[in-house]
């Protein structure tokens, strides 16, 4: 059976905003493209039809969720080496509460919400100067995630092989 995290899917336009950040850091740091995202419960040995009927369930009468934009900043963890922190705002704690349900996780404390800007990123001066550029442009900013999505990934499957295998709007 292979692994598969459920994604907070940002609306199209605040997608392809952050695609386009994201295209620009892979060619400054050589570093892979990806789907921006926010995580809700990774790396679950469940199949995606398996994980549907429960997503869907997690998923009524929720509204999209406004979530701004913290700061950005990175750590030595490869896929967390530079991401745009995200406000802990009350509906998406319920979620991610709501969540531990169908994850199994004992609590929500260590839930850390974000979106990867860029993978792998040595610590360097550069880094450090992206980060503060963006962060100027980026802190304060709201995103909206309008979507849940089941993706076929894990911190063990290569990025070119994460495949989403089922949608579901957040219609409210």
């Amino acid at each position: 059976m292979s692994f598969h995290s459920i994604w907070l899917r940002p609306s199209r336009d605040d997608l392809k905003f952050l695609e386009s950040i994201v295209t620009e850091l892979a060619g400054r740091f050589a570093s892979p493209k990806f789907e921006p995202h926010a995580t809700l419960v990774p790396d679950m040995k469940r199949s995606a039809d398996e994980l549907l009927p429960l997503v869907l369930s997690l998923a009524v009468g929720r509204k999209p969720l406004d979530v701004q934009i913290e700061n950005v900043t990175g750590t030595e963890a490869y896929f967390r080496s530079f991401y745009a922190a995200l406000q802990k705002t009350p509906a998406l704690m319920a979620l991610k509460q709501d969540s531990r349900g169908i994850s199994g996780e004992a609590d929500s404390s260590t839930f850390l919400p974000h979106v990867s800007l860029a993978y792998g990123v040595a610590e360097n001066a550069l880094r450090e100067m992206e980060m503060l550029r963006l962060a100027r442009s980026l802190t304060g900013r709201r995103l909206c995630f309008d979507r849940m999505v089941i993706v076929s990934s894990s911190s063990e499957t290569p990025i070119e092989q994460w495949i989403v295998k089922h949608e579901i709007y957040l219609a409210g």
